[in-house]
């Protein structure tokens, strides 16, 4: 049994479904059970690694894959934002030793952002879900 948490952001919706259905088929390839997955909305990417500490603590999850999306506006807020999520999510994977897929794009317009949400860029939500499962597998394959 392999349990598996996801974390998303609730802003820029259009995009994070697309890469909610990416991570969710990688799943389904891979046989993990309905049951086995707990999707957790947060209202944006800042509140990301929040909701992974929350699942961590009261789920228990092998892994988690993180899917969001922060986009370029007028100011570098984007910049900031995206640099503090990124560094709180290597630290609760460092911390609590558990695989996070990382599937939180940062693009410099909407446009990118569905590209990379399963239009011509492919589906990095897919890849996140892909990533966690290979840690888990090499973690527990026999050496």
């Amino acid at each position: 049994m392999t349990r598996i948490g996801i974390v998303m952001s609730r802003y820029n919706e259009v995009v994070v479904q697309g890469l909610l259905a990416g991570a969710r088929r990688a799943l389904e390839e891979a046989r993990i059970p309905e049951a086995d997955l707990r999707v957790l909305e947060v209202p944006g990417s800042f509140e990301i690694p929040w909701g992974v500490v929350h699942l961590i603590e009261t789920w228990h999850p092998d892994g988690v894959i993180v899917l969001g999306a922060i986009i370029q506006g007028e100011t570098d807020h984007h910049v900031y934002l995206a640099q503090a999520v990124f560094q709180a999510l290597a630290q609760i994977s460092i911390q609590h030793k558990i695989p996070i897929g990382l599937g939180v794009l940062t693009t410099a317009n909407l446009s990118q952002a569905l590209e990379r949400a399963g239009g011509k860029m492919g589906n990095k939500g897919y890849e996140a879900a892909r990533a966690v499962l290979q840690c888990l597998r090499d973690i527990q394959a026999p050496a």
